[in-house]
């Protein structure tokens, strides 16, 4: 397991892809979200982590003040539960959120984006804004109404809610409200929620977006994580499942 420096994460990375791209099914993103630190501390918290993990094939990078992406070989079926657990042990106070899923084109892309912007000392002005303020906002979109008025009920004791019925005006809503959490729905009109995700992701790499069907096939799930998602519930929505998903969002205050 090697941690990268920040100046030279793409160089890093750019050596490891050859190793995974002989066994891709074996490797693994987990983003590990804290509360800011200082570049030394997250970097002690890296090399905290590597020793843990010095057995296994990997690249811890820092890609902001607050985000450390492991690229990691687990095996085809890893149990993610076990490693968030793991890792969250390191951080104090619980100051820490993990999304793990599969080594992906859009994860890596993710990540190229984040190293991007940590390069040209940009912040990413969505998550800054979400830190500051005070309130809570969650954005649900589905064609349904019925399911956007559960899901209403169901958050608007914390925070403010904008529900949108179509795909249209997902982005626009987005960049207005710069919700902490968006509930989206997988079978839409137009365009699908995988495909709303991933142009949500281009504006914001940290996004923390739930993808929510009643068709909970393996595939769709899988693809929805694979592909940078926070979290999948099934329908019908219930309450102790929108509440696990608004504790694991960072910037969501409970």
């Amino acid at each position: 397991m090697i941690v990268g420096d920040r100046k030279h994460n793409k160089t890093y990375l750019k050596t490891f892809m050859p190793l995974i791209k002989k066994d891709k099914s074996e490797w693994h993103v987990l983003n590990v979200r804290v509360g800011r630190r200082s570049e030394k501390t997250l970097r002690t918290l890296a090399e905290v982590i590597a020793q843990k993990y010095q057995d296994k094939e990997g690249l811890i990078i820092t890609v902001s003040d607050y985000k450390l992406s492991i690229i990691i070989q687990l095996g085809e079926n890893p149990n993610y539960t076990k490693y968030k657990e793991e890792i969250a042990k390191f951080v104090p106070n619980s100051d820490c959120k993990i999304l793990a899923g599969r080594f992906t084109k859009a994860q890596l892309n993710h990540i190229r984006v984040d190293m991007d912007r940590d390069i040209k000392l940009e912040s990413n002005l969505f998550y800054d804004n979400r830190e500051k303020r005070a309130k809570n906002i969650a954005m649900v979109v589905d064609d349904d109404m019925f399911v956007r008025q559960v899901l209403r009920k169901l958050l608007e004791k914390t925070s403010t809610v904008c529900d949108i019925e179509n795909g249209d005006t997902v982005i626009q809503n987005y960049q207005e409200y710069n919700p902490d959490i968006i509930f989206l729905d997988l079978h839409m009109p137009g365009k699908n929620g995988l495909d709303l995700m991933e142009d949500i992701f281009e504006l914001d790499t940290d996004a923390h977006i739930i993808i929510f069907s009643s068709d909970t096939v393996a595939e769709n799930v899988h693809e929805a994580l694979s592909r940078g998602a926070a979290g999948f519930l099934a329908k019908p929505i219930k309450q102790d499942k929108v509440k696990e998903c608004l504790r694991q969002c960072i910037t969501y205050k409970t």
